[in-house]
Formats: C-alpha cells, sequence, structure tokens
C-alpha cells in the first residue's frame, strides 16, 4: 500500500470511499457478532440494566434486551430522547446534556420507541464511516495517503461508542467535519458543526478552546470571536438543565478529572498480581490506554517542536488530558471510560500529519487501530470468554 501520495491523484469522489467502507463494514460486521447472542436483537447495544437506579421499564419497548446488571450508558440515552427537555427528570443533569445524539436519534425515529433505538445504532455506524471520510478528504488535500483516515473508524473510542451506543463517535463526526471548514474558513458551517459537537459531549471543548486561543494568538480577533460562539447553545442549554434539574451538569464532566499521572498512580497501586488469570488480564488491559497517552503526548510535542501548527498542539494537550483521567479500579470503567475520552487523540494523530507522515506516526497510528481490532474481538470474547461485563 502506497502510504505516501500527491495531491489531486483519484477521483475527488472516491477519495475517502475506501476507508469510509472498510470501517463501515467492520464496524457493522462487530455489531451483528456482538448482538448474536441476544437472538440477534439490535436493543442488546442499548444495554438497559434492570438493577440501575434510573431504571424505567416504562419507557422501554416490548421484546428489548434488559440485562441483569447496571447496563450501561447507551440506556440514559435512549431515556433522554424519550424526554428531550428533561420535564420527567428521568436522568440526571450530567446525562442529560449530551442531548445532540438523543435528539437526532429521537428525529430520526420519528419519537418512537423502536425506531429510535434502531436510530441510535445506525447514527454510530454511519458517523464512524463519513467521519473516516471526511479525514481523508483532508489528509489527501495534504499530499499523504487517506488510509491513515482509517484510525478514526477503528480505535478503542469508536469501538466503544457502537458496542454501547454512547456520544463520541457522532461528536468526532462534528469535530472533524467543522475543521474541514475551518480548513477553508467556512465559518457558518464550522459553527454549526462545533456547536453541535459540544452539545453531543463536552469534551468538545477541548478541542474548539485551543482553536480560540490559536487565533487570538494569531491576532484574528473576529474568528475566534465567531469560533467563540460555539459554546452559546452549550451555556443556554446548561442554564436550562440548571433550571429544570437543580444541578450544574458541567461540574459534573470536570469531576472525572485529576492531577497528570496521579489517577494512573492509584491504579497502578491497585493492580492485581499473581498467576496469570481473566481478572488479571483484564486489569493490566488498561495500561495500554496509559502508553497511548504518554506516547501521544511526546508525538505531539515532537510535531509541535518541528512545525508549529494547531493540530500536533492540540494531540498534546488530549495525551495529558488522558493522563489527567481518574483511573478507576474497576478495569471495565476505567476502559470505557478513557476509551470514550481519547477519541479526539485519535483524531488528532491524523490531522497532525502534514507534508508526510514519520515513522514515529506511522507506529502509532498502526497500534492505535491494532489496539482498535483486538478490543472489537476481546468484545466477542476472543480470547477470553466474557471479557467484558455486559
Amino acid at each position: 500500500m502506497n502510504m505516501q501520495r500527491k495531491p489531486g491523484q483519484g477521483s475527488e469522489k472516491r477519495i475517502g470511499l475506501g476507508p469510509a467502507l472498510v470501517t463501515l463494514v467492520w464496524l457493522t460486521t462487530m455489531a451483528v457478532f456482538w448482538i448474536r447472542p441476544y437472538g440477534y436483537n439490535p436493543s442488546a447495544l442499548i444495554r438497559f440494566g434492570s438493577q440501575n437506579s434510573y431504571y424505567k421499564p416504562g419507557l422501554i419497548p416490548s421484546r428489548a434486551v434488559i440485562l441483569e446488571n447496571k447496563g450501561y450508558d447507551g440506556q440514559y440515552y435512549y431515556y433522554a430522547s424519550r424526554d428531550l427537555l428533561a420535564q420527567k427528570k428521568n436522568i440526571p443533569a450530567f446525562r442529560q446534556q449530551r442531548i445532540g445524539l438523543p435528539l437526532i436519534a429521537w428525529l430520526l425515529g420519528l419519537g418512537k420507541p423502536w425506531p429510535t433505538i434502531i436510530a441510535m445504532i445506525i447514527i454510530n455506524l454511519v458517523v464512524a464511516s463519513l467521519s473516516t471520510f471526511v479525514a481523508a478528504c483532508i489528509l489527501h488535500g495534504r499530499g499523504i495517503s487517506n488510509w491513515w483516515a482509517l484510525l478514526i473508524g477503528i480505535n478503542t473510542g469508536t469501538i466503544l461508542n457502537v458496542y454501547f451506543s454512547l456520544t463520541s463517535s457522532l461528536m468526532v463526526f462534528f469535530l472533524v467535519a467543522g475543521w474541514w471548514a475551518y480548513e477553508r474558513d467556512m465559518s457558518c458551517r464550522t459553527l454549526i458543526c462545533w456547536s453541535l459537537a459540544i452539545l453531543t459531549r463536552e469534551t468538545a471543548v477541548g478541542v474548539v478552546g485551543p482553536v480560540v486561543l490559536w487565533e487570538l494568538t494569531r491576532g484574528r480577533w473576529k474568528k475566534a470571536g465567531v469560533i467563540a460562539l460555539t459554546a452559546v447553545p452549550f451555556g443556554i442549554w446548561q442554564i436550562y438543565l440548571w433550571q429544570q434539574l437543580n444541578d450544574l451538569a458541567m461540574i459534573k464532566s470536570g469531576g472525572l478529572l485529576t492531577l497528570p499521572g496521579v489517577g494512573l498512580f492509584q491504579y497502578l497501586k491497585s493492580l492485581p498480581t499473581g498467576p496469570l488469570s481473566k481478572s488479571i488480564l483484564l486489569a493490566w488491559s488498561n495500561i495500554a490506554i496509559a502508553v497511548l497517552a504518554l506516547w501521544s503526548m511526546a508525538t505531539g510535542i515532537v510535531k509541535a517542536m518541528r512545525i508549529w501548527s494547531l493540530e500536533p498542539l492540540i494531540l498534546t494537550l488530549w495525551g495529558i488530558l488522558l493522563l489527567c483521567a481518574k483511573f478507576n479500579p474497576l478495569w471495565v470503567e476505567s476502559i470505557t471510560g478513557l476509551g470514550r475520552i481519547a477519541a479526539p487523540i485519535y483524531l488528532f494523530m491524523v490531522l497532525s500529519c502534514h507534508d508526510r507522515v514519520d515513522l514515529n506516526s506511522k507506529l502509532l497510528i498502526v497500534v492505535s487501530i491494532t489496539l482498535g481490532m483486538t478490543l472489537s474481538f476481546a468484545l466477542m470474547g476472543f480470547p477470553v470468554p466474557g471479557f467484558f461485563y455486559v
């Protein structure tokens, strides 16, 4: 595979088609395997849990798969789609603030339960492919092979988003679409995309904020002001939720962070030791995320020193942010939480590629894709049966 190409080669319509199709086929195949134990019932990916304190059986359609545990976050976004304005207070403000996925699923599902469930699943499959397509187009314009964009579609964050019906993949799509518009000075499209990204998941602020600061340091005050407006819809939504639910949702998001390395150090102290077993393997698997964060941070710093540009600086920032995350002693909470937090890291591994892709960047991207593929198979119980808890 030729990983270096000149701009303009090939049909413009086919630039990102290959990587996007590979992403769509991979994720769809994995999704089919994951719902196989549940009689191919797609609602299994929503992860309804009967032991969850927010369990709402009256909102769940008949024949939906309900697990005998706490389930996972996909159920919160489904509940949010049944109460978009939080009038019934079905879920906490921390979850309700991520209104992008519930709103779009509700619109596509025409407000009906089963179509909304199907829409949530299809959205995550399609937006991962579209993100790959857009990133491939960006790389092509820089004279770099569009196949590096595969990382956008096949990484731990995207895999977990499909497996649990989460919000990060939709956020990444809005971020990369906004980045495409940002590079072309399409202020209105950038404003729309990044506003939706922040409404989909608040961590998108960690991308938009640095862009505003970058524009300010360049003396482009008007452009910085326009981009800063992306936070206005989110701010209005936060105020509404505060009035409706009497809770400041964004503050809870900040509670997931600590000082750099502190969470990792505490996690390392809690790691079990002894003969190789399932629990040992599961616990130590989280170290891969920490290594990825350190590697990304170092790569971003080296790139920024060589080519002073925005993308490697954001890559560095997200490497640091990931090291600030609280590693939960419960391995499953760590790898799912960190996998979602890491989503922008993968995006900026790709966007940091400019005139060439150096060996270190190639290795980082290949290892990250391999990590995503490994997680895909692990979720099917290979080589460890029952790798995940749901």
